[in-house]
């Protein structure tokens, strides 16, 4: 049974640190002292809190917590796009009326009926996944992995950030188009490409997040709506990357259009009819929506997150309006810093390659290039 609480906005902490020797690092410190000091739980409110911290005398962070059972990273583009309308209003003194908040408790309600396991949609989909995923790989061994835990490992030593050159971006982009490609599908071959170069197997599983906002109403919701869906891609070295483009192509529609079970039911029900789901030790995904840059005459800018516990796995995370921000975070314990940044280096290397070169079978024309050494961060 539902349970919906009276509207209340939530608390706003105000700080100043303008005045510390680092005030940057005062906040950080602060708010992951006060994150670690005052964990959720779920049965009680608030599930959300916020601070506004002065850094300087012209310029403010805005820091939030909250459980991520409450929102997806698209629900701050939402957030966001809310908060300029009600900022520019309060400064120019207009009155603004927000549209009506679709509430996700109805989508919970419709996503249960949906996925009624005796439905003949849902028993498809399963059996779908079932032989799609039939006689799998064994988990994928990633090139730089640690030939044993590092336990002592930092946790801020699993964040790499990195970016894209703009010319090779935009060369990749037009060889998309031409072959009917998506900006994720092309980033993810060459991904594949790399995976295999770097002696990985052909058969390759590999995680992604898709948005499950399918329906325009849902776009403009608050709510959790991500959710991971299991690419299996089949690589020969023969190929060309057009080929290999192809092959991406389709393997993500098909995935997409049967990935709407969310992940763990999906495990669930695979390993009920003797297909277990396979371990996923690499995910590859794209931020693809564009948070406002100013509203109300200030200018706003992401902050980097500080890591203070270990990331799950290894998960690349390419960011499509901002080439320059794409980071990878993994378990430094399990994974190696430098070996994955030398990964990343290579992938940078063969989006350039593989765009200049799309028919050249991928053993030749990934033989090309080798210790030019792009820096990745």
């Amino acid at each position: 049974k539902a349970v919906v609480h009276p509207s209340a906005p939530p608390a706003l902490g105000v700080l100043d640190f303008s005045d510390r020797p680092d005030p940057e690092q005062a906040a950080r410190s602060f708010f992951c002292d006060r994150v670690r000091d005052e964990p959720f739980v779920l049965g009680r409110l608030p599930l959300m809190r916020f601070w506004l911290i002065r850094i300087r005398e012209r310029e403010h962070w805005i820091m939030r917590a909250h459980h991520h059972i409450l929102s997806d990273s698209w629900s701050w583009k939402v957030y966001l796009d809310e908060l300029a309308l009600l900022y520019e209003a309060e400064v120019t003194g207009e009155s603004v009326r927000l549209p009506p908040a679709p509430q996700y408790a109805d989508f919970a309600a419709w996503q249960r009926q949906s996925m009624d396991a005796g439905s003949p949609g849902f028993r498809r989909d399963v059996s779908w996944w079932a032989e799609r995923l039939a006689n799998h790989p064994p988990a994928l061994e990633l090139p730089f992995a640690r030939s044993e835990p590092f336990p002592d490992a930092a946790p801020e030593d699993g964040v790499i950030w990195w970016g894209m050159p703009p010319d090779v971006s935009a060369r990749m982009d037009r060889l998309a188009a031409r072959h009917n490609a998506t900006w994720f599908g092309s980033r993810l071959a060459v991904f594949a490409a790399a995976l295999i170069e770097a002696g990985g197997p052909r058969d390759l599983v590999i995680g992604t997040y898709a948005t499950g906002r399918n329906r325009m109403d849902l776009r403009s919701m608050f709510g959790m709506f991500a959710n991971m869906v299991t690419l299996r891609l089949t690589v020969n070295p023969a190929w060309t990357f057009e080929r290999l483009l192809h092959e991406v192509r389709e393997t993500v529609a098909a995935a997409t259009e049967h990935g709407t079970i969310p992940y763990q039911l999906l495990c669930r029900e695979l390993a009920a009819v003797g297909t277990p789901a396979p371990e996923i030790r690499g995910i590859f995904s794209v931020s693809d929506h564009h948070d406002p840059r100013s509203f109300g005459g200030i200018e706003v800018t992401q902050v980097e997150r500080t890591i203070q516990s270990m990331p799950w796995g290894f998960s690349m995370k390419l960011d499509r309006h901002n080439e320059d921000r794409c980071h990878t975070s993994f378990d430094p314990r399990l994974y190696d810093p430098q070996g994955v940044r030398s990964f990343l280096g290579r992938y940078l290397e063969l989006l350039d390659i593989l765009s200049s070169r799309p028919d050249v079978p991928l053993e030749r024309a990934t033989t090309d290039g080798e210790g030019k050494g792009r820096r990745a961060a």
